[in-house]
């Protein structure tokens, strides 16, 4: 899992049970407890075998368009977006599963000991871990936000390049990484920042902001790109029957399980947080953190298998030796229009083949057409 006072667990402690000149206790740690570990391996590693069964190719393999019926609103340019969200997902997770596999194996967690017990490397795993964790799940936040984004800018026609989204999902939150490492660690791990002030909200905020810009301006765009999808095929076909209204109703159902997800995913992380924010604390208090640590161990490397079926939706049970043979060797081409564009599709429903149904192009000059 991911939480800001990660990072602390890689602090100095003392003999009374303390980081060291910190007025923290280790109960507020109790996230590096074996059985937190455990729910972490456990969760993780389904997680990460999950993804890779769902991302088989199976038959009929089209790279322009997904297969399966449920993928909707798909395109190159987005689909590059979705791809480096489920990277960043699993990449997180693999820290998720190192770590707890290293801490419950024996390897110690370095605020659970007195200065100068332990050896250099173990701090410097401790914090390499930790801040590469802290820094892909950073991503996901970023690149769930580069997903509404893309999707905004395709519905207004508005250019949008890959740098950009690069910029946003993968140099944002290496400097929002590096302020919170730097917020944790300075001056030295004698001095790790774990009283409630202005270090502390600064540390939090690095991580929380991101996550709560996901909440609030993803539901307003994918609202915004329902109304707009619904307008578009009335516009383009000239009617809207129970077929037109069925395909609404499947974007509106994706984009809701997408926000649902990051929203299951990510609360547990925004409790725990308000909770560490009030002073004063008693058994129970911690007995509501433990709690949560364990939901959050749960939830948190769950998100790479769930973003995979939000977004890709369920491909069916086989995948197809051929398929994976010829994705391995096809060579995809796309013209300057379709890296712009995004394509709402559905699917033959005995073939299993998808069909352009609506295109919207990122070009000036551009419209909106359907295929028969």
């Amino acid at each position: 899992m991911s939480y800001p006072l990660y990072l602390l667990s890689c602090c100095h402690g003392d003999s009374d049970g303390h980081l060291l000149n910190s007025t923290l206790s280790r109960d507020h740690l109790i996230f590096t407890d074996d059985i937190t570990n455990v729910f972490c391996i456990i969760s993780s590693a389904l997680s990460l075998l999950g993804v890779f069964y769902l991302l088989l190719p199976r038959g009929n393999l089209d790279l322009i368009t997904p297969l399966a019926h449920t993928r909707l609103l798909t395109g190159p340019c987005l689909k590059s977006t979705v791809l480096s969200l489920f990277a960043a997902d699993c990449l997180a997770a693999t820290g998720i599963l190192i770590r707890s596999c290293v801490w419950l194996g024996g390897y110690p967690v370095p605020a659970s000991y007195s200065k100068g017990t332990l050896e250099t490397n173990s701090y410097g795993f401790c914090i390499a871990i930790n801040v590469l964790i802290q820094y892909f799940y950073l991503c996901t936040y970023l690149w769930n936000l580069n997903f509404a984004l893309e999707l905004f800018t395709s519905l207004k026609n508005w250019p949008k390049s890959a740098w950009s989204r690069n910029v946003v999902g993968w140099v944002l939150p290496g400097i929002l990484t590096i302020i919170g490492a730097v917020v944790a660690f300075y001056p030295s791990l004698d001095r790790c920042y774990g009283t409630r002030n202005l270090e502390w909200t600064m540390l939090f905020l690095c991580f929380f902001v991101p996550v709560l810009f996901v909440l609030f301006i993803n539901p307003i765009i994918f609202f915004y790109a329902a109304r707009t999808i619904r307008k578009q095929l009335i516009v383009s076909s000239g009617k809207y029957t129970h077929s037109e209204r069925d395909l609404v109703e499947a974007v509106r159902l994706k984009l809701a399980l997408i926000f649902l997800v990051f929203l299951f995913c990510w609360t547990p992380n925004i409790i725990a947080a308000v909770l560490e924010s009030i002073p004063g604390e008693d058994a129970s208090f911690f007995d509501v953190l433990q709690i949560l640590w364990i939901v959050m161990a749960i939830c948190n490397p769950c998100q790479a298998l769930l973003n995979c079926l939000a977004y890709y939706g369920w491909p069916g049970w086989k995948a197809s030796c051929e398929a994976i043979t010829d994705f391995l060797c096809h060579k995809y081409k796309t013209t300057e229009g379709e890296r712009s564009a995004l394509f709402l599709s559905t699917s033959d429903g005995q073939k299993g083949e998808a069909t352009q149904i609506l295109t919207f192009r990122g070009r000036s000059g551009s419209v909106f057409y359907t295929d028969s």
